[in-house]
């Protein structure tokens, strides 16, 4: 019996004292069954969760918007996108008709160990766009000298996960290195953020990447080192090793320029992370008594090594083998600091992964690339039909995720908007064929009406706890299953279909009860999975529920 297959356990126990400390690790495009496939190779912190914790290997988002941005709103808050606001990695501001990134706040700037520094209006970045508070935020509001940090290689997920609480809320910057936040949070880094920014470079500079393990992987499910589809890494191809640039000067900016690219897209990132993790425990003395604290830590790595390299790459393998082993030393130091028993971790993805298509084929499943000269000759017949109908297109964007339309013209020309946005669907529907990336289509006026949510079309429902009618666009695609947009080689996520919506979904420590459950769950269960363990209540917005809660 592998460890990943355990014994069915229905319940929570209620632990002899509640939680100090609660734990939020996201792994950035894990897939459930890699865990069960690498179940063998697993001896630290994964296994520790299968030994220990509870499963529900059964969980999947309920939202068809999976990609980061959505994904890690939906774990800090434990609201759907309906709710929480964050629609998609980049949201539509229908007012302002343009788009702006999920975690752009204007008038923030960006704090590094530099400084202050000032930045464009679109590049600020903080909490501006969610509508739902975090769960660190529910906790300070109830314990007001409560700690709280989010950590993570992207700022989407730190913020995602933050909300608008956190003593430090960090992410690695990819122009110069080392782990910045935002004025949104604070005016100055924290002098430990400070001190360990001063030794990135000599811990990174020449960073030789090996696997931890290369013999019997075939046997757990890994594919050859290299294989057609792959994409190749930075400047050292697709096959291991891989070695990080040498830094020869600190002061030269283009060196830790590219230093630090490379490692947002290797291996190292998650490292990294798990070491500032580490040292915001001790500095913020989180867990350190009986108010509860609360830690995020999303792990990037999973994403930037599998969207070149596919989930069942050697890369993404020994990416999880490495997390396995740090997050190990994670919890022998919260056991140590903490107390055995005193926290409890909560362990999800933000969204599955489409394999790459040309493993799938060789698995006799119809993937497919597609270019963008389908996109093109869909867009046309658009066009065309929409112009042919109000004797204009007046269209603003158009991509695979779907349309946006020029209403401010439209509604100065007398033109009815839902009219308009129904003929531009009513077109785009009409180009499906034989063949054909599109899979569906659903106006902003339809994912808006409550009675149309009850039609047989069984992904409808998804795209409606993704819509939001000031940030959603007038026209939403659905792509084909088995398709790949955009993409020459490599692999990504972002459709509706189980292969980018199913998650790991684990819990550990206080409270929990060892066991394998196989109801419905999601990661929007787990903020009031928490909140029952550390005994408050579940106040709105919630879209999830207690999970061991007696139905």
């Amino acid at each position: 019996m592998g460890p990943f297959v355990l014994p069915l356990c229905l319940a929570a126990v209620q632990a002899a004292e509640p939680p100090r400390l609660v734990v939020l690790l996201s792994v950035d495009q894990l897939r459930p069954d890699q865990l069960e496939r690498l179940a063998p190779a697993l001896a630290g912190g994964l296994a520790r969760f299968a030994r220990e914790g509870a499963v529900f290997r059964a969980a999947t988002l309920d939202y068809a918007a999976t990609e980061t941005g959505p994904g890690h709103a939906t774990f800090g808050t434990g609201c759907l996108p309906r709710t929480h606001g964050v629609t998609g990695n980049d949201v539509w501001l229908g007012a302002e008709a343009r788009p702006a990134y999920c975690v752009e706040e204007r008038g923030a700037q960006l704090v590094t160990s530099r400084g202050v520094v000032a930045t464009k209006p679109e590049h600020g970045r903080g909490p501006a766009h969610l509508r739902a508070p975090s769960l660190a935020e529910r906790v300070q509001a109830a314990f007001p000298t409560a700690r709280s940090a989010a950590i993570s290689g992207k700022d989407r997920s730190a913020i995602g996960m933050a909300g608008r609480a956190g003593q430090a809320v960090l992410w690695w910057d990819r122009g110069d290195g080392g782990f910045v936040t935002s004025t949104a949070y604070a005016a100055a880094l924290p002098a430990w953020v400070d001190d360990w920014n001063r030794g990135w470079v000599a811990r990174c500079s020449g960073w030789r990447w090996e696997p931890l393990r290369d013999a019997g992987l075939e046997l757990l499910g890994s594919a050859p080192d290299e294989r057609p589809g792959e994409a190749v890494f930075g400047p050292f191809g697709r096959t291991f090793p891989y070695q990080l640039h040498t830094v020869d000067d600190p002061a030269d900016r283009d060196q830790l320029a590219r230093l630090a690219a490379l490692v947002y897209a290797s291996a190292r990132i998650d490292e990294l992370v798990a070491e500032v993790g580490l040292a915001a425990l001790d500095a913020l003395d989180l867990g350190g008594d009986d108010v509860p604290d609360v830690l995020a830590l999303s792990f990037s790595a999973t994403d930037t090594v599998g969207h070149p390299n596919g989930p069942f790459s050697r890369e993404v393998t020994d990416v999880i083998l490495r997390l396995d082993r740090d997050l190990g030393q994670l919890f022998a130091r919260l056991d140590e600091r903490v107390g055995a028993g005193r926290w409890v971790a909560a362990l999800t993805a933000d969204h599955g992964v489409l394999p790459l298509p040309e493993h799938l084929v060789d698995g006799f499943v119809g993937a497919r690339r597609v270019g963008a000269g389908e996109l093109r000759a869909t867009r046309t017949h658009v066009r065309d039909a929409v112009a042919a109908r109000f004797g204009d297109p007046f269209e603003l964007r158009f991509d695979a995720e779907g349309i946006a339309l020029d209403l401010a013209r439209a509604r100065a020309a007398g033109i009815d908007l839902a009219a308009l946005r129904r003929a531009a669907c009513d077109a785009a529907l009409a180009s499906i064929g034989a063949g054909s990336w599109l899979g569906g289509a659903y106006t902003l006026d339809e994912l808006a009406t409550p009675e149309l949510h009850l039609s047989t079309d069984p992904w409808r429902p998804l795209f409606v706890n993704a819509f939001d009618s000031e940030r959603s666009l007038d026209v939403v695609f659905r792509n084909a299953p088995w398709t790949l947009i955009g993409n020459a080689t490599g692999t990504s996520h972002g459709s509706c279909y189980p292969y980018d919506r199913e998650v790991p979904l684990l819990f550990l420590g206080a409270g929990i009860t060892p066991g394998v459950r196989s109801d419905r769950a999601g990661s929007h269960d787990v903020v009031p999975t928490l909140l029952a363990l550390l005994g408050l209540p579940p106040t709105p917005p919630l879209d999830g529920r207690d999970l061991f809660r007696a139905d």
